[in-house]
Protein backbone atom coordinates (compact mmCIF):
# COMPACT_ATOMS: atom_id res chain seq x y z
CA UNK A 1 0.00 0.00 0.00
CA UNK A 2 1.13 3.19 -1.20
CA UNK A 3 2.00 6.04 1.65
CA UNK A 4 0.93 8.70 -0.79
CA UNK A 5 -2.47 9.32 -1.52
CA UNK A 6 -3.44 9.56 -5.36
CA UNK A 7 -4.49 13.04 -6.22
CA UNK A 8 -7.31 13.57 -8.58
CA UNK A 9 -6.25 13.97 -12.28
CA UNK A 10 -6.28 17.93 -12.63
CA UNK A 11 -6.32 16.96 -16.58
CA UNK A 12 -8.89 14.75 -17.63
CA UNK A 13 -9.52 13.50 -21.15
CA UNK A 14 -12.52 15.57 -21.46
CA UNK A 15 -10.97 18.57 -20.64
CA UNK A 16 -8.15 18.35 -22.93
CA UNK A 17 -10.12 17.50 -26.06
CA UNK A 18 -12.18 20.41 -25.32
CA UNK A 19 -9.12 22.70 -25.17
CA UNK A 20 -8.21 21.67 -28.28
CA UNK A 21 -11.37 22.26 -29.91
CA UNK A 22 -11.94 25.28 -28.84
CA UNK A 23 -8.68 26.93 -29.42
CA UNK A 24 -8.73 25.31 -33.27
CA UNK A 25 -12.01 27.18 -33.72
CA UNK A 26 -10.57 30.49 -32.35
CA UNK A 27 -7.50 30.19 -34.19
CA UNK A 28 -9.88 29.85 -37.31
CA UNK A 29 -12.30 32.09 -36.37
CA UNK A 30 -9.22 34.87 -36.00
CA UNK A 31 -8.07 33.45 -39.63
CA UNK A 32 -11.31 34.57 -41.09
CA UNK A 33 -11.85 37.67 -39.27
CA UNK A 34 -8.87 39.00 -40.74
CA UNK A 35 -10.43 39.28 -44.38
CA UNK A 36 -12.78 41.44 -42.39
CA UNK A 37 -10.30 43.40 -41.07
CA UNK A 38 -9.22 47.13 -42.76
CA UNK A 39 -5.53 46.34 -44.60
CA UNK A 40 -2.49 47.78 -42.68
CA UNK A 41 -1.41 51.59 -43.43
CA UNK A 42 0.82 51.76 -46.98
CA UNK A 43 4.73 52.61 -46.03
CA UNK A 44 6.01 55.39 -48.42
CA UNK A 45 9.20 54.31 -50.06
CA UNK A 46 11.06 57.23 -49.91
CA UNK A 47 14.62 56.45 -49.27
CA UNK A 48 16.01 57.72 -46.01
CA UNK A 49 18.46 60.59 -45.34
CA UNK A 50 21.57 58.82 -44.37
CA UNK A 51 22.05 62.56 -41.84
CA UNK A 52 19.05 62.39 -40.12
CA UNK A 53 18.59 58.29 -39.86
CA UNK A 54 15.10 56.68 -40.19
CA UNK A 55 12.09 58.73 -41.51
CA UNK A 56 10.18 59.07 -37.73
CA UNK A 57 7.09 59.92 -39.97
CA UNK A 58 7.12 56.03 -41.03
CA UNK A 59 5.09 53.63 -39.33
CA UNK A 60 5.63 50.00 -38.97
CA UNK A 61 3.89 47.54 -41.01
CA UNK A 62 2.85 45.78 -37.86
CA UNK A 63 -0.96 45.97 -37.93
CA UNK A 64 -4.13 44.91 -36.15
CA UNK A 65 -3.94 42.00 -39.19
CA UNK A 66 -0.09 40.46 -38.29
CA UNK A 67 -1.68 40.29 -34.83
CA UNK A 68 -4.77 38.61 -35.18
CA UNK A 69 -2.97 36.56 -37.56
CA UNK A 70 -0.18 35.66 -35.01
CA UNK A 71 -3.00 35.09 -32.48
CA UNK A 72 -4.69 32.74 -34.86
CA UNK A 73 -1.71 30.73 -35.09
CA UNK A 74 -0.65 30.77 -30.93
CA UNK A 75 -4.27 29.23 -30.50
CA UNK A 76 -3.59 26.79 -33.31
CA UNK A 77 -0.20 25.90 -31.93
CA UNK A 78 -1.73 25.03 -28.47
CA UNK A 79 -4.85 23.10 -30.38
CA UNK A 80 -1.94 21.04 -31.70
CA UNK A 81 0.11 20.63 -28.20
CA UNK A 82 -3.07 20.01 -26.63
CA UNK A 83 -3.98 17.43 -29.35
CA UNK A 84 -0.54 15.74 -29.10
CA UNK A 85 -0.99 15.09 -25.36
CA UNK A 86 -4.04 13.42 -25.63
CA UNK A 87 -3.37 11.54 -28.55
CA UNK A 88 -0.23 10.78 -26.12
CA UNK A 89 -2.77 10.00 -23.29
CA UNK A 90 -4.77 7.47 -25.19
CA UNK A 91 -1.72 5.48 -26.41
CA UNK A 92 -0.53 5.21 -22.81
CA UNK A 93 -3.73 3.75 -21.38
CA UNK A 94 -3.27 0.54 -23.78
CA UNK A 95 -1.78 -2.28 -21.68
CA UNK A 96 1.98 -2.02 -22.37
CA UNK A 97 1.80 -5.69 -23.27
CA UNK A 98 -0.81 -4.96 -25.95
CA UNK A 99 1.45 -1.84 -27.24
CA UNK A 100 4.54 -4.72 -27.78
CA UNK A 101 1.91 -6.75 -30.09
CA UNK A 102 0.30 -3.74 -31.74
CA UNK A 103 3.50 -1.52 -32.83
CA UNK A 104 6.13 -4.22 -33.09
CA UNK A 105 8.39 -3.68 -29.58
Amino acid sequence: MSKHAHAKNPWPTWKIAAVALICAGLGTALFIATAYLPPPPVLTTQPANPKNGPDPTAISSIGLNSIVILLGLLCWGIALTFAGWLAYKIYRRIPAWKRRQMFGR
